[in-house]
């Protein structure tokens, strides 16, 4: 058994172990990548298979919010610290950012927080920029 705590690095689409360890070592997991049903359906069952996991360090630029919102969901019912190491963006920021209850923001870290369409008088603040007046599709 090691003494020292085990992380697992998930690149892309998959988490990725990168040692043969006891289940009950892993206590941290690395995602850098886009937020998709299919990153919650693998986030999940790596959450699940790990017991002891008390960490999720993560690098991404956004995507699906529903997925993100489902993270979120599984960060904050296993009370799991999120980390940001360098971005977090978008769906990453605005739902499973918020969702975790305890958090790690690494020095020069970046967290980007937007709007969503259902907020409101979007559409309004949209016509009042300058895209918006050139694009009257709003």
């Amino acid at each position: 058994m090691s003494k020292y705590p085990i992380s697992i690095v998930c690149f892309f689409l998959s988490f990725n172990l990168f040692a043969s360890q006891n289940d009950n070592e892993v206590n941290s997991i690395t995602y850098n990548g886009p937020i998709t049903p299919e990153v919650y359906l693998q986030f999940k069952s790596v959450v699940e298979k790990y017991p002891n996991l008390k960490q999720i360090v993560i690098n991404s630029f956004g995507g699906d919010p529903a997925s993100g919102m489902a993270i979120g969901k599984l960060i904050s019912s296993k009370n799991l610290i999120l980390k940001v190491d360098n971005v977090c963006f978008s769906a990453c920021a605005n739902y499973i950012f918020i969702a975790a209850k305890n958090k790690i923001i690494s020095r020069n870290a970046v967290i980007f927080f937007h709007g969503v369409f259902q907020q409101e008088s979007f559409f309004e603040a949209i016509k009042s920029t300058k895209i918006g007046q050139q694009k009257n599709e709003y």
